[in-house]
């Protein structure tokens, strides 16, 4: 009977510990997993944001070269900028990057209510127009580098 006492043991104390390796293993795979997943979704949320806001950047380049030569003849010229607005209302993480993107587009439409822009005289200092996306593209650059910073927390 001793001898069988102690075999239970024996086999209980393995079963148990052969339960409790199983189930660290799991717990510990699943937290690997959970954080691998929880990076890629920052990663992919941050890419994004870069296209995103490098769509913006071109779109409302050309935009404003436009309007500097054109007066607007047609509200649709500017619906894709807007949407593009839109979407970093969207997915911006800052506040500042939606306020500054919200500034470049009411620039845009005020320049091409404005007198054009002539060309064949050549610029003048004094009267050159602004980067209207200096500072769209500083409030981008904040955004992006607070992310880096907080992915490596």
């Amino acid at each position: 009977m001793n001898r069988l006492n102690s075999a239970l043991i024996s086999a209980c104390s393995a079963l148990g510990g052969a339960v409790l390796g199983a189930f660290a293993s799991i717990i510990t795979t699943w937290l690997t997993q959970h954080y691998q997943d929880a990076s890629q979704r920052r990663a992919q949320d941050t890419a994004r944001r870069e296209r995103l806001f490098t769509d913006f950047i071109n779109a409302a380049t050309k935009l404003y070269a436009d309007a500097l030569t054109h007066q607007m003849s047609d509200v649709a010229v500017i619906a894709p900028l807007y949407a593009l607005k839109a979407q970093i209302g969207v997915f911006a993480n800052s506040r500042e990057t939606v306020d500054r993107a919200d500034e470049v587009m009411w620039r845009i439409v005020d320049t091409y209510f404005s007198p054009n822009l002539n060309i064949q005289e050549g610029p003048r200092r004094e009267h050159a127009p602004y980067n209207p996306l200096e500072e769209f593209t500083a409030a981008c650059r904040a955004e992006l580098i607070a992310d880096a910073r907080q992915r490596e927390q």
